[in-house]
């Protein structure tokens, strides 16, 4: 619980989005957000009735592939093969547990610096390639896409592959693959209507305008209360300078959200929008709300 709060932070967020039989338990699937990187996981809480009390006895991690519990047993084996082979050093040991509060953390050179220094055995554990490469992503994309691909080879049909390819195909702007890895995310988890933010955003780095727009008018469509829907219609709106559209998405994060606005004259990104003139019917919106 507490690394799922450190991940949250200020900007993040872990919404419920279902449950459902997983495995032949009832579970409670939540979409979590990361405060630092923006990076998106899934988390599948497996459930059963314990004297009475409904308990969380396993947590499957889709960008893991795995359940905590698989997790923990790679761990326990990886630390048996080290103790027959070569041992495991305290300072492994202490290394293993700073790569990971250090990733939490949000320390991505850090991640890096520590990663290679733990034994090879432990650098080739799914759960610490996966670590290691989330911070190549933030700090080096072609270390990054030369890593993932090892990693691909390695576990080419690893239940994690879908979540965790989306970034490298948007990368390497090979848009077939990325949309087909969230389709079949959005398919495996019955459905999220958050993953059309992503295409929208995945559309944009392409400059598909229309496949953008189908996806964040999508968005907004089934998910009209969602903050994050209004925030990618603004998004696409200031990309392609649809001023219209922007102006009815800030008035939607106003008034449904309670969002506060600086001087939109002193942000970055809304030059163009500021001397056209919805910019002003804008500036009379606020001061009506004002009044």
């Amino acid at each position: 619980a507490q690394q799922i709060a450190d991940a949250i932070g200020i900007d993040g967020s872990f919404i419920f989005l279902r449950s459902r039989t997983y495995r032949g338990y009832r579970t409670a699937l939540f979409r979590l957000i990361h405060s630092e990187s923006a990076g998106i996981d899934y988390h599948e809480m497996i459930l059963e009735r314990v004297n009475g009390q409904v308990r969380i006895i396993d947590n499957f991690i889709y960008t893991e592939g795995e359940t905590r519990t698989e997790t923990i047993q790679r761990a326990f084996t990886l630390i048996v093969k080290l103790m027959n082979r070569d041992g495991i050093t305290q300072a492994d040991q202490v290394n293993i547990q700073q790569l990971q509060r250090t990733y939490q953390f949000g320390d991505f050179n850090g991640v890096i610096r520590v990663y290679n220094q733990l034994p090879e055995l432990v650098r080739s554990m799914k759960r610490m390639r996966i670590i290691y490469l989330s911070a190549l992503l933030e700090v080096d994309e072609v270390q990054y896409l030369q890593a993932f691909e090892a990693f691909k080879r390695d576990f080419p049909t690893d239940n994690s592959i879908d979540l965790l390819s989306i970034d490298f195909f948007t990368i390497k702007e090979d848009i077939t693959n990325v949309i087909a890895c969230v389709d079949r995310l959005d398919k495996s988890l019955g459905g999220d209507p958050y993953l059309d933010s992503m295409r929208t955003g995945i559309y944009l780095v392409v400059d598909n305008q229309v496949k953008a727009k189908e996806a964040a008018d999508r968005y907004f469509q089934n998910s009209p209360s969602d903050i994050e829907a209004a925030w990618n219609l603004a998004d696409y709106a200031i990309y392609y300078e649809d001023h219209s559209l922007l102006l009815r998405a800030l008035k939607i994060l106003s008034s449904d959200h309670a969002v506060e606005f600086e001087d939109l004259r002193t942000i970055e990104g809304y030059e163009v929008f500021v001397r056209s003139p919805e910019y002003q019917q804008w500036v009379q919106f606020q001061n009506q709300l004002q009044l």
